[in-house]
């Protein structure tokens, strides 16, 4: 059962200058170790955060091995988020200055407590970046994971590492994968000419000519966009959320945009609608990744490939692989360009603008949709 907690505590972290000379405007730069930084001031919060009855322990109750284990853990997750800013800083076009976190729930587990963060993260350019963040901190030994124990947890992250998904499995925390669910695990694999994939690398040229061709362009980009910003963090009640549910955003924001729902066999990649209601009835295209990318891309006439993620314009949508993965892994909205970087907004770990110069690209493929 969720509980709220009785008091929401708001850390904001002003990163100081680095030591070094002064950048310029054309060569911006942000700290080093500033996850370390950030991370060393949230973690004090979560490990302070109790439900509403105070049934849970803080920090204080640790033993030494305890607080070492959660010293280990925060060490970790500090170098996750260092490695995204590093990215960032190696891209150089947005980099965070200012983090602001508010913790605004904690749910109980056995032994422990998922605490949810909003962070928002202050860029370069004045844009923000906003993230509903979920932590684990396991107050008692349960079920093999030790007391102090400290990751963040997320489809994206259990998907990618060994040691979260066993945790995460170990305490009952359920995080499907969204390239299984809803769709069909045994879909037959598409021609190669059909799943070509998007460059990630940055054009040195400017964008490529022609490539908003070959499809209707029966979507109005600014609507969709702006239903993105609206509802990345503030759900729409009309729709029933699914426990992954980045791809039912995009249809919502497609659908809001001018897109046309398609009735017929809930599972065929022609089809694409939702209906409400005390049944919900969806088609697989409208919440399984892989089963929307067959339908928009081949099926739908309303979209078209684009041979670079840095040709997507807002409303624009975006979707990966995750290396040795047969399906789709994840769809996100494009809700902002911000110094020729797309920004993305997705559901399940509700985010909204988050530069893709942020995001692990690593063995993941891409795939750039114009719509």
């Amino acid at each position: 059962m969720l509980r709220s907690l009785s008091t929401i505590t708001v850390i904001s972290l002003a990163l100081a200058a680095p030591t070094a000379a002064a950048p310029t405007a054309d060569t911006p730069t942000q700290p080093s170790g500033m996850g370390a930084a950030e991370l060393a001031t949230l973690v004090t919060q979560i490990n302070e955060s109790q439900v509403a009855d105070g049934s849970i322990q803080t920090i204080g109750a640790y033993s030494t091995a305890d607080a070492e284990t959660n010293a280990q853990s925060v060490r970790a997750e500090a170098n996750r988020v260092d490695a995204m800013y590093d990215a960032m800083q190696e891209d150089g076009s947005l980099l965070v200055v200012k983090t602001q976190s508010a913790a605004v729930s904690t749910t109980a587990l056995e032994g422990g407590r998922l605490v949810t963060l909003h962070t928002v993260r202050t860029l370069n350019t004045g844009t923000t970046w906003e993230e509903m963040e979920t932590f684990v901190i396991v107050d008692e030994a349960t079920q093999g994971v030790p007391a102090g124990t400290f990751f963040a947890v997320s489809p994206e992250i259990v998907r990618t590492d060994p040691s979260v998904a066993s945790m995460a499995d170990s305490l009952g925390i359920d995080y499907t994968d969204e390239s299984v669910e809803p769709s069909d695990t045994e879909l037959p694999p598409l021609p190669p000419a059909m799943q070509v994939p998007s460059s990630s690398t940055r054009p040195t040229g400017g964008t490529a000519a022609g490539i908003y061709t070959g499809y209707s362009n029966v979507a109005n980009n600014t609507t969709v966009r702006d239903y993105g910003r609206r509802h990345a963090l503030s759900r729409n009640s009309a729709y029933k959320p699914f426990s992954n549910d980045c791809t039912s955003f995009i249809s919502q924001a497609l659908k809001a945009g001018g897109w046309r729902t398609r009735n017929g066999w809930y599972r065929d990649d022609t089809t694409w609608y939702y209906s409400g209601g005390l049944a919900v009835k969806a088609s697989w295209t409208w919440a399984g990744a892989e089963n929307f990318y067959r339908f928009a891309r081949n099926k739908s006439g309303q979209a078209g490939r684009l041979p670079n993620v840095y040709d997507l314009r807002n409303g624009d949508i975006l979707q990966y692989k995750e290396g040795g993965s047969a399906n789709m892994n994840h769809t996100m909205v494009v809700t902002k360009i911000d110094n020729g970087v797309p920004l993305l907004s997705y559901h399940t770990t509700d985010t909204l603008n988050k530069p893709f110069t942020a995001m692990g690209k690593s063995g993941r493929t891409w795939f750039a949709t114009a719509v």
